[in-house]
């Protein structure tokens, strides 16, 4: 790890100049104090960025499914949906995918209520249309038309039809598919056609209360395992889970400094003096992929929630002081939020995603003059597994250990510091299902470096050496998860080394 100078982690000290709270700065052996005002979680250092549109994944069919098979028009007391987020529409009421790597998702029941029908399964289904009370579905052929009167009549007398026909109900412009009780039917041989009388129901309303309903979510990638009847478990990619890249990155300022453009974290005033402290060149960019899987029941509600990340982050800090006397205080720092692009099931589950920065410190600093220095942390192989269900259970991997790249200290201070500091990021995931009927339920993965830092300006004569400093920098980094309803859990803590130089 290279050395760093003293705004290696001081950087992250003087982030936390966005205070919740308006500031005041004590000048050490005086009468006077500076009063000024910084940040406030209402209005962080960096606006947060907002999450992009919704990814919504409406029903559709696995591709080449071989809707032919008369066993698609038979009653089964098990179920598996197919959602996809797709380019192409077909021409029928029900789109396949048509891009080589889809967003796709699979949600399986294994025990219904009443055993049921997917009619979109079926190429042998010429149209379904339902009006008050009562739905029509006509046959193209003969064959079709007699397996569904035989299969219907012996295993009813009620059952559901599960359609994405635009004609069946209001759910179809939501992108959800109807569910349609069946209490009888009768059959007309000349039109092909089954008459049955129906009440609309809802997701819930098909469900055995005990059963464990599945979602899947992942990237659908043609291979050799793809069945043509339906998509099983084995054909989602990185174990049937949602798995999707979101790269972010948060604005570098719009205000003028003496270094450029930053952010103007802190100003204060006293006896007609004043302090600015900036933040320069700062930001943070990175991305992340997921993969989750869900797994709930009516009765107990959520039962897995796992969440595999991974991914890399790149972090760089510059911050100028401008002052005129020596600073006592502390800190803490609301930074800014982005939001990722957040999935939808329509009706059945949604996913958002956040990664929130904040940072904290206390300063012991006398220095009068002004002063920039920074760092840049970057982390190339981020991976964490975790399940909000089984938070002991969670296991992370390249937190420590950050490749450490230095802005050294320059400007025209002398400079005498003493500060410990950390700089937090949070990366929030959070279900919702059934639209709030199951209690929703979020993780926060917490990644807080920190630093304690001793430096003073050099004794040497111009000196060039270490940014012309005597420094001490102590470095560590703690991981911890957040389950909602639940306190913190720590799961890792690195002690780096200590970062010493002499000019």
């Amino acid at each position: 790890m290279a050395p760093a100078g003293i705004f290696t982690l001081l950087a992250a000290c003087l982030l936390s100049a966005s205070s919740a709270q308006a500031a005041t700065l004590t000048t050490r052996g005086a009468d006077h104090t500076w009063t000024g005002n910084s940040t406030t979680d209402a209005n962080p250092a960096f606006a947060s960025v907002a999450a992009p549109p919704v990814q919504s994944l409406p029903p559709t069919l696995p591709p080449n499914h071989d809707g032919s098979q008369t066993s698609h028009l038979e009653l089964a007391h098990d179920v598996t949906f197919f959602h996809g987020q797709f380019t192409n529409r077909g021409s029928g009421p029900v789109a396949h995918i048509g891009t080589p790597v889809s967003t796709v998702a699979n949600v399986t029941i294994p025990q219904l209520k009443y055993p049921a029908v997917m009619l979109e399964k079926s190429s042998l289904v010429a149209n379904v249309s339902c009006t008050d009370g009562e739905a029509d579905v006509t046959f193209t052929d003969d064959t079709g038309f007699s397996v569904a009167v035989d299969n219907w009549g012996s295993m009813g007398p009620i059952f559901f039809l599960i359609t994405y026909a635009p004609t069946c109900g209001d759910k179809h412009a939501s992108g959800e598919r109807s569910y349609l009780n069946v209490s009888s039917f009768t059959s007309d041989a000349g039109t092909k056609t089954i008459h049955a009388s129906i009440t609309h129901v809802d997701f819930q309303d098909l469900v055995d209360e005990d059963a464990d309903v599945e979602i899947t979510i992942g990237d659908w990638k043609p291979t050799s395992q793809n069945t043509s009847t339906g998509l099983g478990r084995r054909d989602l990619d990185q174990r049937w889970s949602h798995q999707d890249t979101y790269s972010f990155s948060t604005p570098t300022g719009n205000v003028d400094t003496p270094w450029g453009k930053g952010f103007d974290l802190w100003q204060g005033s006293k006896d007609g003096g004043e302090a600015h402290v900036y933040c320069v060149n700062c930001g943070v960019q990175g991305s992340v992929t997921f993969s989750t899987s869900v797994t709930f029941s009516l009765s107990h509600g959520i039962k897995v929630g796992a969440l595999q990340g991974k991914g890399q982050m790149k972090a760089s800090i510059e911050m100028g002081v401008v002052t005129s006397a020596d600073v006592q205080q502390s800190f803490t720092a609301p930074i800014g939020q982005v939001g990722l692009s957040p999935v939808s099931i329509p009706g059945i589950l949604s996913l958002d995603a956040d990664l929130g920065m904040t940072s904290g410190a206390t300063l012991d600093l006398d220095t009068a003059g002004k002063v920039l220095g920074g760092l840049i942390l970057t982390w190339d192989q981020l991976q964490a597994n975790l399940d909000i269900m089984n938070p002991h259970a969670a296991s992370v991997s390249g937190f420590t250990d950050p490749q450490l790249s230095t802005v050294y200290p320059n400007g025209t201070a002398n400079l005498n510091a003493d500060a410990s500091a950390y700089l937090q990021g949070s990366l929030s995931v959070g279900f919702t299902i059934l639209q709030g009927l199951i209690a929703k339920k979020s993780v926060s993965l917490i990644v807080k470096p920190q630093s304690a830092v001793s430096a003073n300006s050099s004794s040497v004569a111009n000196s060039k050496a270490c940014g012309g400093l005597d420094y001490s920098i102590g470095l560590s980094n703690d991981i911890e998860i957040d389950v909602s309803g639940m306190q913190p859990l720590k799961i890792n803590h690195w002690d780096g080394p200590q970062l010493k130089c002499n000019a």
